[in-house]
Parts: C-alpha cells; sequence; structure tokens
C-alpha cells in the first residue's frame, strides 16, 4: 500500500519528495522504510529538548546504549547457561519469584540496599560456608558493588528484574557445583570398581 503525500513543500516534508524515488507522489513502503530510518537516526542524534545533542552528551547516550547491550548480552548468556544446566525457565523464574517476595522485607516491590545485604550473607554461607561472615564494612562494599553492577536503572533499588540477574547466577554455581559433584562421585565410584 502507498503512501500518498501532499504536493506542497510547505505542507509536508521535503524529506518525503526526495524519498520518492519513483517521482509518483506517494511513498511505497520501501521508501516509506527509508524515511523512517532517516528519521530514527535524526531523533537519536537530538535531544529530548528537541536540540542536537553536545558532544559529551552523545558520549554519554552511546556508552549508555553500550552498557544496555553488554547487561542484554550477559542475560542472554545467563540464560544459555540455564538452558544448558537444564533448567526450564518456568523453574527459575518461579525461583525468581519466591526468592524477590522473600527477600522484599517491606513489600515495596523493590529490593534495598538494607535488604541486599543480608541476602548475599545469605548466599555467601550456602555457596562458600567456610567464609567468615564479612564484617559490616565489607558487607557495605559488597552490597555497593553487586548494587552498581545489577541497578540497571541507578534508582538505588533492585526490581524484580534486575534482582532476577543476581538469582540465575547463584543458580548457576549452584547448579555447576550439583554437576560438578555428581560427575567427580561417578569417577569415584568407576575408580572404585576398577580397583576391586
Amino acid at each position: 500500500m502507498d503512501m500518498p503525500f501532499p504536493k506542497s513543500e510547505s505542507s509536508g516534508p521535503e524529506t518525503c519528495y526526495q524519498m520518492c524515488a519513483d517521482g509518483n507522489g506517494t511513498l511505497d513502503l520501501k521508501e516509506f522504510s527509508r524515511l523512517v530510518k532517516m528519521y530514527v537516526i535524526l531523533a537519536s542524534n537530538m535531544g529530548s529538548s528537541g536540540r542536537p545533542l553536545e558532544p559529551a552528551e552523545e558520549q554519554l547516550l552511546k556508552r549508555k546504549q553500550l552498557e544496555t547491550e553488554k547487561r542484554r548480552k550477559a542475560i542472554e548468556a545467563l540464560d544459555l547457561k540455564l538452558k544448558d544446566l537444564g533448567l526450564t525457565r518456568k523453574l527459575v523464574n518461579d525461583h525468581i519469584r519466591k526468592s524477590f517476595n522473600a527477600w522484599d522485607k517491606d513489600g515495596d516491590g523493590t529490593i534495598s540496599k538494607e535488604e541486599l545485604g543480608p541476602l548475599l550473607v545469605a548466599l555467601m554461607k550456602s555457596t562458600a560456608p567456610d567464609l567468615p561472615k564479612p564484617s559490616p564494612a565489607e558487607l557495605k562494599v559488597m552490597v555497593d558493588n553487586e548494587m552498581k553492577e545489577l541497578d540497571q536503572d541507578g534508582d538505588g533499588v533492585l526490581e524484580r528484574a534486575e534482582f532476577a540477574v543476581l538469582v540465575k547466577r547463584y543458580l548457576i554455581h549452584l547448579n555447576s557445583s550439583k554437576k560438578a559433584d555428581a560427575s567427580n562421585g561417578k569417577k569415584e565410584i568407576e575408580t572404585r570398581r576398577k580397583v576391586s
């Protein structure tokens, strides 16, 4: 379906006329797609005020876009590892939901720094029981580091999606350890059979 546009330059952007490659006065889907792509490029170079971005603003925007892409790829890698370990999406999501609800002590729908501290101590106990409990100063550093890494929107709390990354890492660690233990147990049984 072609999209007609006005013939008078005062009522339509000049770009439309330039994008009409065949000169028939309408934009076909291909021409319209090119116009939209040009608009997106133009809009991405403009600030929220409608003015072009300053070089520092443009660098900050590009850095944020790269960080977002890096986080997206990291989450995809976690999901792939969970799948490789045989953990279904439903099982993982149930674990995330239950864990989030258990650690969201005040029920506000977020995990605050105050709620994250005891959670990290509990995770340490379950994954490395021989490690001593961290001092308050060490725990503060741990919480700050986790919050910096997980808090994508920078609001100082973890929403469920941000918290999910922590749970996924824990599930991978836990299930990788179980898999390794099971593998070592099988090797030990095979060794005993060979010896006897």
